[in-house]
């Protein structure tokens, strides 16, 4: 049908936008692509996050895309309006990082949950890795998720992505980053 081949282009160019949109804001670490030797990585990531695909799978869109390129992959998810649940994912990620290789964190709208609401808990939660990583030596990736201005909540992280969003694309091109 003529409408399915416009429906089909307009998702190549959705596709194609989205990850042109994703940017290295910075990395100072000079840990992009990761290079790691066992292929273990935690993410760190908000509910919020593109459901992954697989049933029962338990990862996010991000996580099955990760794992499709051979990395295992595990998961922490947090509700990021939620400073309890940010906490709880805190700490399982700190418990979960001496057995990953690298740990990926993706925020979500930080910035605007600390200046309308004083709410520092995913400031607090990306501290925490970082400075787990710096200890144990590994690679800790700071993605935002939706706004880049999360960036002025963690300076200090030596690897930074902006998501804008998480659309397929968006997915995709930071999967391509990493």
């Amino acid at each position: 049908m003529p409408g399915d081949s416009f429906a089909g282009t307009l998702a190549q160019l959705a596709a194609q936008v989205g990850r042109a949109a994703v940017r290295v804001l910075k990395d100072d670490a000079g840990w992009l692509p990761l290079s790691l030797p066992a292929q273990r990585v935690l993410l760190v990531t908000p509910s919020t996050m593109h459901a992954g695909t697989a049933a029962g799978n338990g990862l996010s869109l991000l996580g099955e895309l990760l794992a499709a390129r051979g990395i295992a992959v595990q998961e922490e998810f947090y509700i990021p309006d939620a400073p309890w649940s940010v906490e709880l994912a805190r700490s399982a990620a700190m418990a979960a990082t001496p057995g990953v290789d690298a740990v990926v964190v993706v925020t979500w709208n930080a910035y605007l949950r600390q200046a309308q609401y004083g709410d520092t808990a995913q400031e607090t939660l990306v501290m925490a890795l970082l400075a787990s990583g710096r200890a144990q030596g590994q690679p800790v990736v700071v993605v935002f998720g939706q706004l880049p201005y999360d960036a002025e909540r963690v300076p200090d992280a030596p690897v930074q992505i902006a998501m804008y969003g998480d659309m397929a694309g968006q997915v995709e091109g930071v999967v391509e980053v990493l």
